[in-house]
């Protein structure tokens, strides 16, 4: 093996090294951070005030409101029956009504989508039942306006989910640790792979050609072809026999 392909399979393992050190560092991150919900979910009330924010411009996941109930709908009209008598609205802070513009009041259960796909937490006597400044979605188009303050205001008490808040600490882990780790594994694996192939085709010494002369062997590592065969000299004292056969009459018969 060539001191190249050896440089190039040690980077590629130090990088599968790298990547796999980061990667579970990321994985278990993300872990964490998923058993984090309820960092990021409002006290109980009536009545919940937030501030909407959206530093990169990009748009948001917004929040969810979710109220005491479980996902029934024993009526079959689509909707959760425990938003039968409730009363939702939302305020910005200039006193307008935008519930219509700024929120969307679902509480759907149909046979192709549920509310309760989005639920932060399972089975824990909450369920989710409208969605406030999400205007990151392609299927809503809320209005919400940067650094203005909205006020959810409904009959039954309710619990806020910062979905957007919650997505952004998950995507800073993946980009800081989970992407990079994937990349440094790729790249260690191309580098064995091209390191494996250079130490199996660079480096090889050729093979000695036998050449032959005059019965003998001879190694001669710098000729290509072989040698002509070298003829005997005749030594000076030698003489042509003389002729023995019989010499026609030159006068014929």
């Amino acid at each position: 093996m060539n001191t190249i392909s050896k440089f190039v399979i040690a980077g590629g393992i130090l990088l599968l090294i790298f990547g796999s050190i980061f990667g579970f560092s990321g994985i278990a991150e993300l872990d964490e951070q998923g058993k984090k919900v309820s960092d990021y979910i409002s006290d109980a009330d009536t009545e919940i005030t937030k501030q909407y924010t959206d530093a990169d411009g990009m748009g948001s996941s917004g929040w969810l409101i979710m109220i005491e109930g479980e996902y029934l709908d024993e009526n079959d009209d689509n909707r959760t029956d425990a938003c039968s008598d409730m009363t939702f609205s939302i305020t910005d802070e200039f006193g307008n009504n935008v519930t219509e513009k700024s929120g969307q009041f679902e509480c759907y259960m149909g046979e192709e989508w549920s509310d309760e796909l989005l639920d932060p937490v399972e089975d824990d006597g909450w369920i989710v039942v409208a969605y406030v400044c999400d205007t990151i979605s392609e299927e809503f188009e809320f209005g919400c306006s940067e650094g203005v303050s909205y006020t959810i205001t409904s009959n039954k008490s309710m619990k806020l989910y910062d979905s957007d808040k919650m997505n952004q600490v998950i995507g800073e882990i993946i980009l800081a640790k989970v992407i990079p780790a994937g990349g440094a594994g790729f790249l260690g694996c191309c580098l064995l792979i091209i390191g494996g192939i250079m130490a199996l085709t660079m480096g090889k010494k050729s093979e000695p050609v036998v050449m032959y002369q005059q019965g003998a062997v001879a190694m001669n590592p710098n000729n290509t072809h072989m040698s002509q065969p070298v003829l005997q000299q005749q030594h000076e004292s030698y003489e042509t026999p003389a002729q023995t056969g019989l010499t026609p009459p030159s006068g014929g018969l």
